[in-house]
Parts: structure tokens; C-alpha cells; sequence
């Protein structure tokens, strides 16, 4: 019973406000005092996202049962909002006036990131992720740390090229962000990231004679 209401607040009460204007004046006011530290239409939804309070969202006294769905649901309606807003992220509010401000009346103009379809979450983040992957200078010193920590009985391989095929199928080590979860999707990506520098480094080896490397260099050479 609490499941249900909580359900009929998020998806339903929810969605009725989200179609007046007075829930887009309440949530504006609101936004206008949040604290924002970024210039990015992704960045300012991000922060804005995090205060529950400013959007309004129906909510009751009740049980544990039904502040454990509620919050669950919200952090769900929350992910979905943030990503059918992706196509709109190059959107760039001007210093003139307040930047939450701007970016949510602009939002506001687009009903698909309100009412559209939904979004494959975990599909959405995995992918986000290695969009977001900065391969650079202080990464790779991360990159380097992680290996120096590493046991030496960890490799179990004297060939050159299988001992990098075991480096780039141990994920820890590489530092591959993860904004949602390590799921099915993640996975994949992460393996088709691993396929394509193994072909990379192949490629490159058939050519040169480099088998005195270390493994972990010939790798960071080719990502």
C-alpha cells in the first residue's frame, strides 16, 4: 500500500505539477539560491538535481516502507531527467544573471526532457563514462601508482603479450570512471575498450620489435 503511494506521488501527482506553471515558478525561486560552481548546462542540472527540495516533488508522512520507495523512485525520476537532457548540454549560460536560473528556463522549453520516453540508465552512464575519460598526465601517474602497488604474483604470465592482456583485464588498475555502477553495461564497455588497445598495441608490435617494454608502458602508449 505504501509502495503504491509513493509510486502514484512520483509518477503521477508528480507529473501533473511538472505541467503547471506555478511548479516551474516554485522551482525556479528555489534554484536561484543554490550554490553553483560550474558554467556547464551539465554541471548546473547535476548540482541543481541534488537538492531535492527545489522541484516540488509530492511527498507524505509515512512509513519506512513508503520513505524507502519515495526515495528510490525520486532517484530514478532524477537519473532520467539527467539523461534525455544530454542533446542540450551545450547549451552556455551568460554571467549577467543567475546561471540555474537560465539553464532551467532553457530546459523548460524542452517537454522531451520533461515528458519524453525512458532512458536505458545503465546503457546512459556506462557510456558517459568513457566519454568523460580524461586519459591524461596525472592519470596515467595514477595508472603507474596502481601497478607499482600491485603484487608481483599477481602476473601469472612470462609472455609479453599475454602479461598485457592480464593488465588490461584487471580493471582497477586503469582508473575507468563509474558515476552509476560496475553492471552488464559498464562491462562491456569496458571490454570493448580493452579489445580495441589490444589491437592497437598488436598492430604496433608486428612492426616493432619492443618486446623489452615494460607491458604497463607499451599500454599507456597505445590508450
Amino acid at each position: 500500500m505504501e509502495q503504491n503511494e509513493a509510486m502514484d506521488d512520483v509518477f503521477y501527482r508528480l507529473y501533473q505539477r511538472m505541467q503547471t506553471e506555478s511548479w516551474k515558478t516554485f522551482v525556479l525561486k528555489h534554484a536561484q539560491h543554490v550554490p553553483i560552481t560550474t558554467n556547464t548546462c551539465r554541471g548546473i542540472l547535476q548540482t541543481l538535481l541534488t537538492h531535492t527540495y527545489i522541484w516540488n516533488i509530492p511527498h507524505q508522512t509515512r512509513g519506512h516502507i513508503y520513505q524507502h520507495e519515495w526515495e528510490t523512485l525520486v532517484q530514478q525520476w532524477k537519473h532520467q531527467l539527467f539523461a534525455r537532457s544530454k542533446p542540450y548540454w551545450d547549451f552556455q549560460p551568460h554571467q549577467a544573471s543567475n546561471k540555474a536560473v537560465q539553464v532551467l528556463q532553457y530546459l523548460f522549453t524542452m517537454p522531451d526532457i520533461w515528458f519524453g520516453t525512458d532512458v536505458d540508465i545503465e546503457q546512459f552512464y556506462a557510456t558517459l563514462d568513457y566519454e568523460d575519460w580524461n586519459k591524461d598526465d596525472t592519470w596515467k601517474q595514477q595508472v603507474r601508482h596502481n601497478l607499482q602497488h600491485m603484487p608481483s604474483a599477481d602476473i601469472q604470465h612470462d609472455n609479453l603479450l599475454d602479461t598485457i592482456q592480464q593488465l588490461l583485464s584487471m580493471y582497477n588498475i586503469w582508473n575507468v570512471p563509474c558515476q552509476y555502477a560496475k553492471n552488464y553495461q559498464w562491462f562491456k564497455q569496458y571490454n570493448q575498450w580493452k579489445q580495441q588497445t589490444l589491437q592497437k598495441i598488436n598492430k604496433d608490435m608486428s612492426h616493432n620489435k619492443k618486446q623489452h617494454m615494460h607491458a604497463a608502458e607499451i599500454i599507456l602508449k597505445h590508450i
